[in-house]
């Protein structure tokens, strides 16, 4: 089809355009915290839906990377007590809409999913509408690894040849703690957990955004 002609010429031009042209293109700037403030400083760039935060010296030389993988291992570690009966219903979390994509759904659809509602992960289902995997900007590593990107495979082939690991997705109870859950996306490396319902079809989604923005925005009831 055209849109995918189109996209295929791209991707083999896309070496050849400089960092600098394609950062012009958005309006975000780079998020930058000096090495000498509190890490919380970090902690709200981070809340502000950057995925990194880069420090500085005095001189404003770049030292280091904070992700919020980053914060997220640092509060699994030092969660305050008491915060640690608080659950993930009760904090509101996965109730939100999941918006899916079937196993046999195009790369270029779930990319346009991903644009068009913002969110950072879509819930891959098979036919019945239950959860077989999870695709994310994460799983893209392997977009131009062929020198034209295969938008055209399905998301289930997709996953399969790059980023098998997404075909088998994380999932939590709803009525765990947030502690838990923080130890739950550690230790599995992940950004995001997902409940299902009692069908196995997806019903919300717990990602390392709302433990940092629960870090920062909780106080005591």
């Amino acid at each position: 089809s055209q849109p995918l002609e189109s996209l295929e010429i791209a991707g083999r031009v896309i070496s050849l355009v400089p960092v600098s042209r394609v950062m012009a293109m958005f309006s975000r700037e780079t998020t930058q915290v000096f090495e000498g403030e509190k890490a919380a400083h970090a902690a709200i760039a981070l809340q502000k839906r950057a995925n990194h935060v880069l420090i500085t010296d005095a001189a404003h030389k770049p030292v280091k990377v904070v992700s919020q993988s980053d914060i997220v291992h640092f509060l699994s570690t030092r969660w305050p007590d008491q915060m640690k009966d608080l659950t993930l219903a009760s904090c509101g979390f996965g109730q939100s809409d999941v918006i899916t994509i079937t196993e046999s759904g195009t790369v270029l659809t779930a990319l346009s999913k991903l644009s068009v509602t913002g969110v950072s992960a879509l819930a891959v289902v098979d036919a019945n509408g239950k959860l077989k995997g999870n695709f994310s900007a994460t799983d893209l590593v392997g977009l131009y690894s062929t020198g034209n990107p295969e938008l055209n495979l399905t998301v289930a082939e997709f996953l399969t040849k790059y980023s098998p690991k997404s075909l088998t997705p994380v999932l939590e109870n709803p009525n765990a703690s947030v502690l838990a859950n923080i130890n739950t996306l550690v230790s599995n490396k992940v950004h995001h957990a997902w409940s299902v319902d009692g069908e196995g079809k997806p019903s919300g989604l717990v990602s390392m955004t709302d433990i940092v923005e629960l870090a920062l925005n909780w106080t005591p009831q």
